[in-house]
């Protein structure tokens, strides 16, 4: 599984994610991480980020954290992971 570290823009942290998914929908890219190590048996908390800024050697992501954008790219993931899981 790829592990990214992001830096966080409020403290300079680096905060290391697993990417579970990642898909580019109405031409956004997106990714589908948790904190840490992914393990598929437990209930770990995912977030959705999506690509805001491309800089010369690093990417700008926000974590989207509700609204429709929100609705409409969870369900993508949730139907790209059940076609997996279902193969």
């Amino acid at each position: 599984m790829e592990k990214i570290k992001f830096k966080s823009v409020d403290n300079d942290k680096e905060v290391l994610f697993s990417v579970i998914d990642k898909a580019e929908i109405s031409g956004e890219m997106y990714l589908l991480v948790t904190e840490g190590e992914y393990d598929e048996d437990s209930n770990a908390e995912c977030y959705i980020m999506k690509a805001v800024g491309i800089g010369e050697e690093e990417l700008t992501f926000d974590i989207l954290d509700s609204g429709d954008e929100l609705d409409a790219v969870a369900k993508e993931f949730e139907r790209r992971l059940d076609e997996e899981f279902q193969a």
